[in-house]
């Protein structure tokens, strides 16, 4: 299991994801082996990139408030499942 700490980190693994992808591709096609790195090279660069600013812009931003109000609580781990339980429980009831 990978555990991805931070937002570049996320875009790195998502960049060398893709990398994969067309680096099996291009060597499914027989691309010559320059070409196939300078392709990989791109892909990287650019998946990287993309993937950061799109992090960065609009997936941190809208989690960062739902972040900010779980943390601000001084809930514990067992008591949020302990809810989470008793939630679940009550909604059977209902349907029955």
């Amino acid at each position: 299991m990978v555990y991805i700490k931070t937002k570049e980190g996320a875009s790195l693994w998502i960049a060398l994801l893709a990398t994969a992808i067309v680096a099996g591709t291009m060597t499914l096609l027989d691309a010559v082996w320059w070409v196939t790195l300078c392709v990989c090279g791109a892909v990287f660069v650019v998946v990287a990139l993309v993937a950061l600013f799109i992090i960065r812009k609009y997936v941190a931003y809208k989690l960062k408030p739902i972040y900010s109000i779980v943390l601000s609580r001084d809930v514990h781990t067992h008591e949020i499942f302990s809810e989470l339980k008793e939630i679940g429980r009550a909604s059977c009831r209902e349907r029955v």
